[in-house]
């Protein structure tokens, strides 16, 4: 009669140990493909903000929206209850492409979003709050041309290019946290709806307390750092971000 041996303990913690390492090993390479891919869908996501820009400066002689509250950049899409003179329950900034440009809402959730702070909003669209998207959208305000074709220069005097790009915000409020793939890179959407990424070394696209000082009623601070994330943005095609004319 034969008899099967079994492993032994010894044997059965090798296997154990060998199946770790390789977890170990095979881990990050997964994660970063996961990273990878979501950054992937954010920049489909941007390029078809970019046509919907196209199709709205078609109809609107070459114009891209803007407000209707107060003209500022940012990442809101619905303005809820304002006090006057600003707008109320009524689309603002990208939320302007809504509907005849960009037939849902989702375009505006960021896949590789940190925080799930925005999905929660847009069902909300034609109440009384707020809603904001994924994406910070230069809005103007840093931007001397209001045309698509034609954006003017930038703060620093250089060529305004870049319109929309990954909202990073490590405020200490919930409505100054938002963060998209791990704050580390950035996709920006240029107005000719090209999409690039950039890394987000030393912080060049994010916004901190800082920046927020005063706000919503002192803009001051906000505008400022803004300003500088799009001259970031406009040097990208000419070069490394890290390279651009910093504001005094």
């Amino acid at each position: 009669m034969t008899h099967r041996r079994g492993f032994t303990l010894v044997e059965l913690l090798v296997v154990i140990g060998i199946i770790g390492v390789l977890i170990a090993i095979l881990l990050p390479a997964l994660n970063a493909v996961r990273m990878r891919s979501r950054l992937v869908a954010c920049a489909s996501n941007l390029r078809q903000i970019g046509l919907a820009f196209h199709g709205y400066a078609n109809d609107f002689r070459g114009h891209i929206p803007v407000g209707p509250d107060a003209p500022i950049p940012g990442a809101r899409i619905w303005a809820g209850t304002y006090p006057a003179p600003l707008a109320s329950q009524t689309y603002t900034g990208l939320g302007l492409l809504i509907p005849a440009y960009l037939k849902t809402t989702q375009v505006f959730l960021d896949p590789g979003g940190d925080q799930d702070i925005i999905a929660p909003q847009l069902p909300t669209i034609g109440g009384t709050t707020d809603v904001t998207g994924s994406y910070f959208y230069r809005h103007l305000i840093q931007i001397e041309h209001p045309k698509l074709a034609t954006l003017g220069n930038n703060a620093a005097g250089e060529k305004a290019s870049s319109l929309v790009m990954d909202s990073q915000g490590y405020g200490s409020t919930p409505f100054t946290q938002h963060t998209a793939h791990r704050g580390k890179r950035v996709n920006v959407l240029f107005a000719d709806s090209h999409v690039e990424a950039s890394s987000n070394d030393n912080n060049i696209f994010t916004f901190t307390d800082p920046d927020f000082v005063g706000f919503p009623v002192d803009f001051t601070a906000f505008i400022r750092r803004a300003s500088q994330v799009f001259i970031n943005a406009d040097h990208m095609p000419f070069g490394s971000p890290q390279d651009a004319v910093q504001l005094p």
